[in-house]
């Protein structure tokens, strides 16, 4: 199946003060007065790989930008019901760093199999989402996040969803702070399977690329077999942004000849200006 997923970029809720209320107000209280206090919350479902990949899905390119900010297009499969007076998307919101290393989320009207440019000019994607429908509540096609030429697949919301799906890929602009406030991550067991997999799962890594010439090793890695959710450790430390920084987040079936096995991702990401 395709990978399933959402983002919220939001001010931090009540929900999120009931959950990480210690953590908010520590760094809230410390240094300088924060600004643009943000949670940037991912959710996705997806197998895993033979191999170690990053948990997104829908990607042939990584959009890069930081040298010269350019605007993306959003272009569905669809050119009967993702457009105007249509029944599936009519909006489109893309979320990303933007020219003044700024958080950004820019809405697009659809028109089928027509492209259409944002106005926002990018340095880097994030994730994007269905903003409304006609009612549907889903994308009819394949809606795709590209170039111009539309030679590069930057994000996709895959027909029958309604958002991209990713765990990580959290680009941390100039001028911002990072940190994760809490990875969830589980196997969702087979429907109609005789006994629970606990010798299946997948090896969990957390990256974290920072302005350093020198790439951390692996080290924070986690194999997760259970059937209940697991918690990982917030111990990544606080990221300064900059073009190419970012927290990422890669897996690998521990069973490499099963790539089927689905894991579930919920992560809290919390990011701020200090002025």
């Amino acid at each position: 199946m395709a990978g399933l997923g959402k983002y919220e970029f939001r001010d931090p809720s009540l929900e999120d003060y009931i959950n990480f209320e210690k953590e908010l107000i520590i760094i809230q209280g410390r240094g300088g007065t924060k600004q643009d206090f943000k949670i940037i919350q991912m959710a996705c479902t997806m197998a895993a790989g033979a191999t170690m990949i990053a948990a997104d899905s829908g990607r042939t390119a990584e959009f890069d930008g930081t040298t010269t900010p350019i605007v993306v297009y959003a272009i569905s499969s669809d050119n009967t019901q993702d457009k105007p007076a249509g029944t599936g998307a009519l909006t489109v919101t893309v979320f990303g760093t933007d020219e003044n290393d700024l958080y950004d989320e820019t809405t697009i009207t659809l028109n089928g199999t027509t492209q259409v440019s944002s106005v926002t000019k990018y340095k880097r994607l994030i994730g994007a989402k269905i903003a409304s429908t006609g009612g549907d509540g889903v994308a009819t096609g394949n809606i795709t996040i590209t170039n111009t030429g539309q030679a590069a697949t930057y994000l996709t919301i895959p027909a029958g969803q309604a958002a991209t799906a990713q765990a990580g890929k959290v680009w941390v602009p100039d001028g911002y702070k990072a940190m994760i406030l809490r990875i969830g991550t589980n196997l969702l067991q087979t429907a109609d399977a005789a006994s629970v997999l606990l010798s299946e799962g997948a090896n969990v890594w957390v990256r974290k690329y920072d302005a350093s010439t020198v790439t951390e090793d692996e080290l924070h890695q986690y194999s997760i077999t259970n059937i209940e959710e697991e918690i990982l450790p917030p111990h990544w430390g606080i990221l300064d942004g900059g073009d190419d920084c970012l927290f990422d987040i890669f897996h690998q079936s521990i069973d490499t000849d099963n790539i089927a096995n689905l894991f579930h991702y919920d992560i809290y990401y919390l990011v701020w200006k200090e002025a």
